[in-house]
């Protein structure tokens, strides 16, 4: 998944093609596709600067200790951007 991140960033589409099929190969194993469910990473894109700009405060509020902690959590784990 963090290859096919990479490729989509670098807009390599031939690669991505590549890729996909390959995931779509892996994720029909039964045992695979339940290991493959605990998220690890996030790809993600933000409509305008200022959705970025407060993703960044918001991880700067996280480090600082500035939030509650009950913001410092996503999912059961620490929130790093």
């Amino acid at each position: 998944m963090k290859k096919r991140g990479t490729f989509i960033k670098t807009e390599k589409w031939d690669k991505l093609d590549e890729i996909n099929e390959k995931i779509t190969e892996t994720i029909k194993d039964a045992d695979t596709l339940n290991k493959l469910q605990t998220p690890c990473s996030v790809f993600a894109t933000f409509e305008s600067e200022e959705g970025y700009n407060r993703a960044t405060k918001y991880n700067e509020q996280i480090q600082d200790g500035t939030l509650p902690t009950a913001y410092r959590k996503l999912l059961g784990k620490d929130f790093e951007m």
